[in-house]
């Protein structure tokens, strides 16, 4: 493969395009998770918006395009946060999204921030797998401890500083990640919560792994995602809403009725000149 400064993905999902610039070696790629996890959260009007691990900024970015007031979001990942500020310029919402340096919701805790909504796909590989042979500057990107669970309960436990009376937060959960880890951590700290979504997702759409299917097949590509069939890779998107005034909220009923969702997807490959990544 030729020595590429990023790449570009443009998406199309909800009647929103957008297009991301991404390093191929230095930060997290959109995998399936992130792109149903955008396709499927409810954005309203003028809703202060997180994106916890933010990655290409692709959830704050869709957010705003979706009428957020305001859109942040949180990466641990410099790069990440270098080109998901590019991103939001590319996509004409720079100026209603903000992207920290960081880890989990700590940024947006210090400067006081409440989101009325808000996203967490952060990683879920269990650690025997996201330490096989991958950029060291990407497996705190994938690697979610010793069972792929402990990134997701500590967002949940830690997630309610940030988050406004009555707020909604969409987290996946996924059968390679000890997904009942999760749960039993929504509801010991009294989160009404349900499954908005569900879909098998394939091995080469988990963690980092879409970055090579992506780079193999480049043009355009339609996705579908439905439910179900195998259990090895069956993922949940949760929707969860925070306790008001002191009471839990009535349980959530149901699962979306919704069979598929299709998100369009070009790669254009652009390399510098030099074959170094240019200055973003």
């Amino acid at each position: 493969m030729p020595a590429l400064s990023f790449y570009e993905l443009r998406l199309r999902a909800r009647g929103v395009t957008l297009t991301l610039r991404i390093h191929p070696e230095k930060m997290f790629v959109p995998n399936l998770v992130s792109l149903l996890s955008a396709a499927v959260m409810r954005v309203e009007p003028g809703d202060i918006f997180c994106d916890v691990c933010s990655g290409s900024g692709l959830h704050a970015i869709m957010a705003a395009k979706l009428g957020a007031r305001q859109a942040y979001g949180v990466d641990v990942n410099p790069v990440a946060v270098e080109f998901a500020r590019l991103n939001a310029r590319l996509n004409g919402v720079g100026d209603r999204c903000r992207f920290f340096e960081g880890d989990l919701v700590a940024p947006l805790a210090q400067k006081k921030i409440k989101a009325d909504c808000l996203t967490f796909t952060g990683p879920q590989c269990p650690s025997a797998y996201a330490d096989r042979p991958i950029a060291p500057e990407l497996r705190t990107a994938v690697n979610g401890g010793p069972d792929g669970s402990a990134v997701n309960v500590r967002f949940v436990r830690e997630v309610k500083t940030v988050l406004a009376e009555g707020g909604r937060f969409y987290q996946p959960t996924a059968a390679w990640a000890r997904p009942s880890s999760s749960l039993l951590a929504l509801r010991e700290e009294g989160y009404a919560f349900r499954p908005v979504f569900r879909t098998s997702v394939p091995v080469w759409g988990r963690g980092n792994n879409s970055r090579d299917w992506f780079l193999r097949h480049p043009g355009s590509r339609r996705l579908a995602f439905d439910h179900p069939e195998q259990a090895a890779g069956r993922t949940r998107i949760l929707e969860a809403r925070r306790p008001s005034a002191g009471r839990r909220f009535a349980p959530l009923s149901g699962e979306s009725r919704q069979r598929f969702i299709e998100v369009d997807f070009n790669v254009r490959r652009a390399a510098a000149a030099d074959g170094r990544r240019k200055k973003v």
